[in-house]
C-alpha cells in the first residue's frame, strides 16, 4: 500500500470513528435536573427565609420549556443562536466568524451554539482551544441523544444569569419577582442578554451595560420579525428596574437548624466503596464532590467512590413550620429589651415558641444579632447547655404530687442540712431568709430552694432524674449521685429547646412528644416527601399523670401563690403558666411558661459566660417572656382558653396555715384543688385555743400556732408568740360550752379518767380545778357530789383526787342572782 492510499485509509478510518463516536451517548446522569435545583427554605406561610447553593454552587429551580414565556426563548434563539433549529449542534458559520473576528480583528466575539454552552455549564472544561474543539464534539453527541426542545431546557435551566443564578426561572423570581412565563418582551430581552457576560451584565452593578445589551436583542427581534414594531416601540421605553438583593438571610439558626437536618438524613444515606462490587440495591454514584453533602468527603481524604440511595429523593423545597412575621416581631421585642439589659452586662438572649398541640416550632431566635460576631451571634443559644436553675423544680414537684404530696402539703423551710457525697448539703434560699411552714404551692410558686430539696430527699434523685429523662432531656450524661440534691435547683446542664418542649407537656395534661421545625418537603415535581424529621429523637408518650400536670399548671399561673416572692409580676389577661431561673453566679437566667395554645422559652445571659450585674429570671428573661406571651396572645391567637381541669380534680377549703382540714381556731381558709383519693382527711393541728388569765385572774380564751419541734428555730427567729406557762389548753368539748354568763369548767374535762398512783403520797396527787368566770361574779364554789363545797379561787383550785366517779360544778352569785355551770363527770381509778 503506497503512502498516499494509506493515509486515505488512515482519513477514511479516522472519519468514520469520528462519525461512530457521534452516536455513543453521553452521561445521563450529567444533565439530571436534581444538580440545578437549589434548596429553598421557606417559612409556613410560603416567605423565603433563604435559598441555599445548588451543585453548581448557584441558585436555581427547573422549569418546563413549555412554561417559559415564548418572547424568552425567541430572544434567546436571537441573541446567542439564530440558526439552533437548522445545525446539528455546531454552527460552522458562527464558528468561522468568530474564529476570523478573534484572529484578524482583535474582536472577542464567541461562535459557541446554545448546545455548546449547555455542554460548558454541564462539564465546566477550561477555556482552550483544545477543550472548544471536546466541546464541538460532546454538543454533536449531545444533539443526537435529545430534541431541540430538549437542549433548549437544559439551556435555560443551566445558564448562567449572574449573581449565582442558575436557569431562567430563578432569574425572573431574582430580578423582577415573577415567574418566567410571566416575563414581558422587554424583561424577556432584558434577562436573555445576561449569560453573554453575567459578570459585567449585572444588573445590580452595571445596569446601564445590560440595558444596552437588551436594546440591541430588542432589535434584533425586530429584525427576525419575532415582534411587531407596535411591540418594538413599547418594550424599548419600558422601564426596567429589578429587586434589590437582601444581603441577609430571614430566621438564620432556625434556617441553619433545617439544612442540617436535611444534611444529616443525607449523610446517613452516603456510603464510600473502594470498588462497586458488592454495592448494595438502588445506590448510584455521585459523580462529583459537588455533590457529596458532607464538605469532609472531599478528593484526597477518602479512597473510593462516594454513593447515595437513589430512593431518597433530595428536596428542592423545604416548608418549615416557622411563622417569619411573628419571628421579627419577637426579633424587635428581644433587641428592644437588650438595649435596656446592656447596663447590667447583658449581650444576648435566645427564644422559642412552640405550638402546644402540634409541637410545631413557630419562632427560633437564637441570638440577639446573628450577624454579630463580638458577642458570638452565630452560636445559637436554644442548643446550646447552659444551667438552668430553678427551672427544674416544677418536674421535682411533679413527681412528689404522684407520690402522695398534695398542693396543700406543708413543708418545712427552715436551716436544713442533708447528708450528701463530700460532706453535708445545707441548701440556702434566693433570698438568704426562711419562711418555716409553707404549703407546696406556696414552695413552688415561691421558688424556695429548702423546700424542693427536702422534697427531693423524699421523693429519691432517681425518681427525679428518670423523670427528666422522660420529658425529653437528654444532655444528663452523668448518674444521679453525680449531680446530688443540686439536680432540682438546676445545677445541669440542658437546652433551651428540650427544657422548653419539656414544659409543654405540663401543657398537654403529662403528654410528651419532639418538636418538629418542618412542616413539609417537596421534590422537583412538587411532589411530597418522606414525612420530615423531628428535632428530638423519641415517640409520643405520657409521662406526667393527668392531674399532676394540671396541679403544676395551676400552681404555676397563680399569681397570688408567688405574689410573696415575685410580687406582681407575670400577671396576665389570660391564663398563663411561668416559671423562672437564675444560676447562683447570674451567667444564666431562664423563663419558661405556656398557655393552653403555645409554650415559650426565654434564655438571657452572655456566650462568653461572663456574669451579668444581679439580672434575675424576673428582671431578664422575664421581661422578655411578658411582652413575648402578650404579644403573642394579643396578635397571634384567635381564642383564649383556661386549662382543662381532670374530672378527678377537687376541691376543698383547708387552713391557709397548715394545708389541712380547718377548725373553729383557723384564722385563714383557701380554696385548694386536690385529686379525688388524696383529699386530706385530717384536721389543723397548728391552731390551738388557750385560756390565758387575764391580771384580775380571770380566764381569757386565745389562739396560738404550734408548731412541731423542727420549726423551733424558725418560730425563735420569727418571735412567733407561745402561750404563757399557765396557760390552759382548750379542746372543742370545752368551747363548746363556752357562754358569756355562766361559769364555764375548762379542765377537767367531762368524761376524763384519772388513776390513783399507789407509791406517790396522797397529798402530791391533785388536780387544778380551772374555770371560766364571767366579771360579775363576786364569789364562787366548787360543788363536789352536790354536797361538799370548796371556796373557789379565780386562778384554780387544786383538789385532792379520791377513788369513785364524781360530779363537779360550779356555783357563784352575780348580781342577777344564782348562776351555776354544766355539770361535769370525772372518774378516779
Amino acid at each position: 500500500m503506497t503512502i498516499k492510499k494509506f493515509i486515505s485509509f488512515l482519513l477514511l478510518s479516522l472519519s468514520a470513528l469520528f462519525f461512530i463516536s457521534l452516536f455513543i451517548p453521553l452521561e445521563t446522569n450529567d444533565f439530571r435536573k436534581e444538580s440545578i435545583h437549589s434548596l429553598k427554605v421557606l417559612d409556613r406561610n410560603g416567605k423565603i427565609l433563604r435559598e441555599f447553593l445548588n451543585d453548581e454552587q448557584g441558585r436555581g429551580e427547573w422549569i418546563a420549556v413549555e412554561k417559559i414565556s415564548h418572547h424568552v426563548v425567541d430572544a434567546t434563539i436571537a441573541a446567542e443562536d439564530k440558526r439552533f433549529y437548522s445545525h446539528y449542534g455546531v454552527d460552522p458559520i458562527a464558528m468561522t466568524r468568530a474564529v476570523y473576528e478573534n484572529l484578524f480583528l482583535s474582536a472577542r466575539s464567541g461562535g459557541s451554539s446554545i448546545t455548546q454552552q449547555v455542554i460548558r455549564t454541564v462539564y465546566h472544561h477550561p477555556r482552550t482551544f483544545g477543550n472548544k474543539i471536546t466541546e464541538a464534539w460532546y454538543a454533536l453527541r449531545l444533539e443526537r441523544m435529545m430534541e431541540k426542545e430538549e437542549i433548549l431546557e437544559q439551556y435555560f435551566n443551566r445558564a448562567p444569569y449572574g449573581n449565582q443564578l442558575n436557569g431562567i426561572q430563578a432569574a425572573a423570581k431574582y430580578y423582577f419577582d415573577k415567574p418566567a412565563s410571566e416575563l414581558s418582551i422587554a424583561e424577556a430581552a432584558f434577562l436573555a442578554g445576561l449569560p453573554n457576560a453575567p459578570t459585567f451584565l449585572n444588573p445590580h452593578k452595571n445596569h446601564a451595560a445590560a440595558m444596552m445589551r437588551q436594546k440591541k436583542i430588542l432589535r434584533l427581534l425586530l429584525a427576525h420579525e419575532k415582534i411587531t414594531q407596535q411591540e418594538y416601540e413599547r418594550a424599548i421605553v419600558q422601564p426596567i428596574p429589578v429587586v434589590s438583593p437582601e444581603t441577609k438571610f430571614k430566621a438564620p439558626h432556625a434556617v441553619e437548624l433545617v439544612y442540617a437536618q436535611v444534611m444529616k438524613r443525607e449523610n446517613d444515606n452516603v456510603v464510600i466503596l473502594s470498588e462497586a462490587k458488592n454495592l448494595p440495591e438502588a445506590w448510584e454514584p455521585l459523580q462529583s464532590p459537588a455533590h457529596r453533602p458532607d464538605s469532609s468527603l472531599r478528593p484526597g481524604k477518602n479512597v473510593g467512590t462516594t454513593f447515595r440511595m437513589t430512593s431518597i429523593s433530595r428536596p428542592v423545597q423545604i416548608t418549615t413550620t416557622l411563622d417569619i412575621e411573628l419571628q421579627t416581631d419577637l426579633q424587635w421585642v428581644v433587641k428592644g429589651h437588650l438595649e435596656q439589659l446592656k447596663k447590667k452586662h447583658v449581650s444576648n438572649a435566645a427564644l422559642i415558641v412552640i405550638h402546644n398541640q402540634t409541637g410545631e416550632i413557630r419562632t427560633l431566635i437564637g441570638s440577639a444579632d446573628y450577624f454579630n460576631q463580638s458577642i458570638s451571634g452565630n452560636v445559637n443559644g436554644v442548643l446550646a447547655l447552659r444551667q438552668p436553675g430553678s427551672a427544674m423544680k416544677p418536674f421535682t414537684y411533679a413527681v412528689a404530687l404522684e407520690s402522695g404530696f398534695t398542693p396543700s402539703t406543708l413543708l418545712a423551710d427552715v436551716p436544713t442540712s442533708l447528708p450528701a457525697e463530700g460532706g453535708d448539703y445545707v441548701p440556702e434560699n434566693y433570698d438568704r431568709e426562711y419562711h418555716g411552714p409553707v404549703r407546696l404551692r406556696t414552695a413552688l410558686a415561691c421558688s424556695y430552694n429548702i423546700p424542693a430539696v427536702r422534697v427531693l430527699h423524699s421523693i429519691g434523685k432517681d425518681a427525679l432524674f428518670g423523670r427528666l429523662q422522660q420529658v425529653g432531656i437528654t444532655t444528663l450524661d452523668r448518674s444521679p449521685k453525680h449531680y446530688g440534691y443540686g439536680l432540682t435547683l438546676g445545677n445541669a446542664e440542658v437546652t433551651l429547646l428540650e427544657l422548653t418542649n419539656a414544659y409543654r407537656t405540663f401543657a398537654n395534661n403529662g403528654v410528651w412528644d419532639p418538636v418538629k421545625i418542618v412542616k413539609e418537603e417537596s421534590g422537583i415535581a412538587g411532589e411530597d416527601l418522606t414525612e420530615p424529621i423531628p428535632l428530638e429523637s423519641g415517640e409520643r408518650c405520657k409521662v406526667i399523670s393527668d392531674e399532676a400536670a394540671y396541679l403544676i399548671t395551676d400552681i404555676l399561673k397563680d399569681p397570688v401563690a408567688r405574689r410573696p416572692a415575685f410580687g406582681n409580676h407575670f400577671r396576665f389577661s389570660f391564663p398563663c403558666a411561668v416559671k423562672t431561673g437564675t444560676t447562683k453566679d447570674y451567667k444564666d437566667n431562664w423563663t419558661i411558661g405556656y398557655t393552653p395554645e403555645y409554650t415559650v422559652g426565654v434564655w438571657t445571659g452572655n456566650f462568653d459566660s461572663k456574669p451579668m450585674l444581679q439580672v434575675s429570671g424576673v428582671t431578664g428573661a422575664g421581661q422578655i417572656f411578658t411582652d413575648v406571651m402578650n404579644l403573642i396572645m394579643t396578635k397571634y391567637s384567635s381564642v383564649v382558653n383556661d386549662f382543662v381541669r381532670p374530672k378527678n380534680i377537687t376541691t376543698r377549703t383547708i387552713c391557709a396555715r397548715s394545708g389541712k382540714l380547718p377548725t373553729a381556731h383557723c384564722e385563714k381558709t383557701i380554696q385548694e384543688l386536690f385529686i379525688a383519693k388524696k383529699i386530706p382527711t385530717e384536721r389543723c393541728d397548728i391552731h390551738k385555743k388557750y385560756f390565758v388569765r387575764r391580771s384580775d385572774g380571770s380566764l381569757q380564751d386565745k389562739v396560738f400556732e404550734i408548731f412541731s419541734p423542727e420549726y423551733k428555730e424558725w418560730a425563735e427567729l420569727e418571735n412567733l408568740p407561745r402561750p404563757p406557762a399557765t396557760a390552759i389548753e382548750s379542746d372543742a368539748r370545752s368551747s363548746n360550752r363556752l357562754t358569756a354568763n355562766r361559769p364555764v369548767i375548762v379542765f377537767p374535762h367531762d368524761g376524763d379518767v384519772f388513776k390513783v398512783d399507789p407509791v406517790l403520797r396522797r397529798e402530791y396527787q391533785k388536780i387544778k380545778i380551772d374555770a371560766l368566770l364571767p366579771h360579775t361574779i363576786s364569789d364562787a364554789q366548787l360543788v363536789i357530789n352536790g354536797n361538799e363545797r370548796v371556796a373557789y379561787n379565780r386562778e384554780g383550785t387544786w383538789w385532792q383526787l379520791r377513788k369513785g366517779e364524781h360530779h363537779l360544778q360550779l356555783s357563784a352569785f352575780s348580781q342577777k342572782g344564782k348562776i351555776s355551770s354544766a355539770k361535769i363527770k370525772i372518774f378516779v381509778e
